[in-house]
Order: structure tokens, then sequence, then C-alpha cells
């Protein structure tokens, strides 16, 4: 909580403000660090409360446009959600590809959709605009299925 660590500058942080609020069909918004995860005291946004509560601030009063997560950093993989003021938030963290973890986390009351995949694996994120949905899918390095997840781009939209 203490005030002078940051995650972001404030020149980014008016970058991040201003491209949310531009014209989308959907936001994918990309952070080499966990922004849901509650389970770990490793490198991630809660470590820095005052940060992600900004963050998740920002995105669920970005209208316009339905928003996904996506992660890594854990050399492991999961889907979270968690609603924020009202905007449902769905992340996808997939890492690493070439080095697992055979450790389990403990389970901290994370927002966690999925199991836990701990072998070197990637995420993939298919857009199926005809039928408006979003499919996130978590393969092994090997391009062995690991988990699926289906959302309506309507259901990642905020609620009022």
């Amino acid at each position: 909580s203490d005030e002078q660590q940051t995650m972001l500058g404030q020149a980014q942080w008016k970058w991040l403000e201003e491209e949310l609020q531009q014209k989308a069909d959907l936001r994918i918004l990309v952070s080499s660090i966990q922004v849901l995860a509650e389970d770990h005291g490793y490198e991630c946004w809660r470590n820095l409360p005052r940060e992600r509560e900004r963050l998740l601030g920002l995105l669920a009063r970005s209208y316009g446009a339905p928003l996904i997560l996506l992660s890594g950093d854990r050399h492991m993989a999961a889907l979270y959600r968690k609603t924020h003021e009202g905007m449902p938030l769905y992340e996808l963290t997939s890492s690493s590809l070439n080095l697992g973890t055979g450790l389990r986390p403990e389970f901290h009351g994370s927002p966690q959709l999925s199991p836990y995949f701990t072998q070197p694996n990637f995420g993939l994120v298919q857009v199926h605009w005809k039928t408006e949905r979003l499919r996130l899918v978590l393969y092994s390095s090997e391009g062995s299925w690991l988990f699926t997840h289906e959302i309506s781009l309507d259901e990642l939209e905020r609620r009022p």
C-alpha cells in the first residue's frame, strides 16, 4: 500500500486510459504478470494493492467493448474470473513454453475457474465474430489440449 511503489508511471497510466477510451470491438489487455490471481505472493499486481485497484477501476469504467486479460510469469496456467464494479473480468494465464513446475500452489481464495496446469504450456484466444463468442484454450507445449472455456462477448461487458 506504499504510495511510492508503482507498477506504471504517469505517462503509462495516461496512455492506457486514452487507449481504453478508443472505439473497439474487443479489448485484449496483456500483462507480463497476473492481475486477478490472489493465490501466491510472487510478482503480481496484488502485491501493489493501490495500483491494482487503480487498474481494475480503470478497466471497469472503460465502456464500449468487451475486455479479456492475458498474463504469464507463473510457470503454470489457469483461468480466473472476478467481477469489479459490475464488470466481469476474465484472465487467462499461460506460461511457460519450456519450463513447467512440479509445484502445486496453495489455494488462497483466488477467483480461479480452472485447475492449475503445471506442465509447459501455451494459451490461445479464438474470436468467433459470427457467433459473438470467445474461446480461451490452454495447450501443453507439445500441443495436447488441457482446458477450454467459452464466453459470449456480451458477457464481457460492464453491467449497470
